[in-house]
C-alpha cells in the first residue's frame, strides 16, 4: 500500500500556503518553494513537492476559470523597448498597485483598430 501524500497530511491553511507558493513560482523553482515552506515549518521533499505541483497544475488547467493571469506591458519611453510581465493578480490589483506608487495609471482598455 502506498504512503499517504505529504500534502494530504497538511491542515487546510498549510495546503493553501503550499498551493499559493507553487502558483506564485509558476509551478517551478521547487528549491525556493521548499525553502519558504521550511521557514514556516512545513516540510516537503523536493520530489513530493514536484508531484504535488504537477497535480495542482493539472487541476488548475481543468478548472472552469483556468489559470487566469494578467499580462502587463511596460514600455520604456526613452528606448522604446517593451517588457512583458505575467502575474496572477487581477487587472484591478495591478492598476491599484501602480496607483499606490503615485504614478498615473490608465485603467481603460485599448480600442481595437
Amino acid at each position: 500500500m502506498p504512503r499517504t501524500r505529504t500534502a494530504v497530511k497538511l491542515t487546510p491553511d498549510q495546503q493553501s500556503k503550499v498551493d499559493a507558493l507553487i502558483r506564485r513560482y509558476g509551478y517551478v523553482c521547487f528549491d525556493l518553494v521548499k525553502a519558504e515552506l521550511a521557514a514556516s515549518g512545513i516540510t516537503f521533499s523536493r520530489s513530493a513537492l514536484h508531484r504535488h505541483a504537477q497535480r495542482l497544475k493539472s487541476a488548475d488547467l481543468r478548472s472552469p476559470s483556468g489559470l487566469r493571469e494578467t499580462v502587463v506591458i511596460v514600455l520604456d519611453a526613452s528606448a522604446g523597448a517593451p517588457t512583458a510581465i505575467r502575474t496572477p493578480a487581477s487587472p484591478e490589483t495591478v492598476v491599484s498597485a501602480i496607483g499606490a506608487l503615485g504614478l498615473p495609471a490608465s485603467a481603460g482598455r485599448p480600442e481595437a483598430a
